[in-house]
């Protein structure tokens, strides 16, 4: 199966499409499949913050998404995507599902890289 490009439209400080800080994926077809939108800490689930402090104790959240993803005319809260700071200073995204769910983690060590 051959890759297909995504479009994203990101826009940033300021307001676009009435929502500040948003970003929204469409296929090459012009399919719209998901949006992002800025939320505060405030705003993540006592489960996903409660993983996010588990996996990067001492982190501070630098920017966070609350993705939802669209089906036909249905939408569905799916992910927030975290970039944190570690307490060693590494720049780290994290994707956590509503549940508390580590989906995906750009600090995660690869299997050849454990010692």
């Amino acid at each position: 199966m051959k890759n297909r490009p995504f479009f994203e439209i990101f826009c940033g400080i300021g307001k676009c499409f009435g929502e500040p800080d948003s970003a929204t994926i469409y296929k090459e077809n012009g399919i719209y499949i998901n949006y992002e939108k800025a939320i505060k800490a405030k705003g993540l689930p006592k489960e996903v913050s409660g993983a996010i402090k588990k996996r990067y104790p001492k982190s501070a959240l630098k920017e966070i998404m609350e993705e939802t993803e669209v089906k036909g005319k249905g939408e569905k809260l799916s992910a927030y995507e975290v970039v944190l700071e570690t307490a060693d200073k590494k720049e780290v995204e994290v994707r956590v599902s509503p549940k508390g769910k580590i989906l995906e983690d750009t600090g995660a060590k690869k299997p050849e890289e454990k010692k």
